[in-house]
C-alpha cells in the first residue's frame, strides 16, 4: 500500500507545478494514444512520467523512478493515466487514485478489470 509523499514530490517538480492537480502517465510497452500536443491546454494539470514522453509538453516532467517506490507516487498524484493492467489498478485502488484508461479489449482480464 502506498503513501502520499505528495511533499517530496513536489520538490522534483518545477515551479510552475506547484498548487496543481497532477496525473501520472504511465504508457508502458503496449502505448497509449495520448494526443501529446494537445495536453498543454490542461493548464490546471501537471503532468508527471517515468519515461519520457515523445513530445513533451511544457506542464511534463519526466521523474526519477529512484525518488518513491511506485505504489506511494500512485498515491501523491490525483489522477493515474495509464493501460487498464493488474498492477496499477491494485496501486490505485488501495491508494484511492481514480484511473483513467482507454478500452483494452485483448487483454483477457480487461472485463474483470473494467
Amino acid at each position: 500500500t502506498g503513501t502520499d509523499h505528495r511533499d517530496l514530490l513536489l520538490t522534483a517538480l518545477p515551479e510552475s507545478a506547484q498548487g496543481k492537480r497532477l496525473a501520472l502517465v504511465y504508457v508502458g510497452g503496449w502505448g497509449l494514444p495520448i494526443p501529446y500536443e494537445r495536453v498543454a491546454a490542461f493548464a490546471d494539470w501537471h503532468f508527471l512520467s517515468l519515461d519520457a514522453p515523445p513530445v513533451p509538453p511544457p506542464n511534463w516532467t519526466v521523474i526519477s523512478r529512484d525518488l518513491m517506490e511506485h505504489p506511494h507516487l500512485v498515491a501523491s498524484v490525483d489522477l493515474a493515466i495509464s493501460k487498464p493492467g493488474y498492477g496499477l489498478a491494485g496501486e490505485c485502488v488501495a491508494a484511492g487514485t481514480p484511473l483513467l484508461y482507454p478500452p483494452r479489449p485483448q487483454f483477457a482480464e480487461y472485463p474483470a478489470l473494467d
